[in-house]
């Protein structure tokens, strides 16, 4: 190997504000319940939380980026990090058997992806978050051995398999998550249901039906955001779904929408496999 494949290296100064965006989600209701509500003991007490976690992620972010090392030798993946307390870890090279990179849509916007390099041995494995595209591609081809010849496709995706997505058995649960959100979110600022107008209106229309009816509307109601909500997982998820196999003997799936991911295992490495089939779906397999 050479020098530069053997000198320490850190991740992405863009890290920082890949920590910072996961409080885009707190943040949007923050700012919706400030409007609505004006400023108070209800909103700004919250919003001051807000603010201190987020000086608080940003100096975790310059800490890891200032403290993680990492290097590719010609036998070792090695990693450094911590400042008080050192910890050294290793993987000899030939452990290695799946180079894996995701970018989800901060990391996409941000030009970055994750690198999780696995050894089969979950507390063995090591990741780097986050790295630029660039030096995440080259990673995978160093650890992958690749020979950037041509793809052979093995599997893609067919449109009829979209349907497969409303027999998950989480499309009921899909439908709940944004009720149980915007209650939770009602609750974190104090905000009693009755003092919402649509939600008044609708309880006292609701409360005009018969229970029997009342939980058919309901259900009605979850599966149909559950079935929507699964439909966009699964595109999400699934879009450009791909299955290659390259010259070398290693497999690559690459696959997603808003967020991407890469994973690259190479054939004399595999051990097994597994195959999982919920029940929905076998009874869709099921013969007639």
């Amino acid at each position: 190997m050479n020098h530069r494949e053997e000198a320490w290296e850190r991740l992405d100064t863009r890290t920082v504000a890949v920590g910072l965006s996961w409080l885009a989600g707190p943040a949007i209701p923050a700012a919706l319940a400030l409007v609505a509500l004006g400023p108070g003991p209800r909103t700004l007490i919250p919003i001051l939380s807000l603010l201190i976690a987020c000086a608080g992620i940003a100096a975790l972010g310059v800490l890891r980026y200032a403290t993680l090392r990492y290097r590719v030798t010609g036998e070792r993946v090695e990693l450094r990090s911590g400042l008080l307390f050192r910890r050294d870890r290793s993987v000899p090279r030939d452990r290695v058997r799946a180079v894996d990179l995701t970018a989800g849509p901060v990391h996409r916007l941000l030009g970055v992806s994750v690198v999780r390099i696995g050894t089969g041995e979950r507390e063995a494995d090591l990741r780097l978050d986050a790295v630029s595209r660039a030096q995440a591609e080259r990673l995978r081809l160093v650890l992958g051995r690749e020979s950037g010849t041509r793809d052979t496709d093995l599997v893609t995706p067919r449109p009829a398999w979209t349907g497969y997505a409303l027999l998950s058995s989480w499309t009921p649960l899909i439908g709940l998550a944004p009720f149980g959100a915007f209650f939770r979110v009602l609750d974190i600022f104090g905000v009693e249901p009755a003092e919402v107008g649509f939600l008044r209106e609708a309880w006292h229309g609701l409360s005009r039906l018969s229970w029997p009816v009342v939980a058919a509307l309901a259900l009605a109601v979850v599966l149909a955001v559950g079935c929507t909500g699964a439909l966009l997982l699964h595109v999400e998820v699934w879009w450009r779904f791909r299955l290659t196999r390259e010259a070398d003997g290693a497999y690559r799936i690459r696959r997603g929408l808003l967020g991407t991911r890469s994973l690259s295992l190479q054939e004399s490495r595999l051990r097994g496999a597994q195959l999982a089939e919920p029940l929905p779906l076998r009874w869709e397999a099921a013969p007639a």
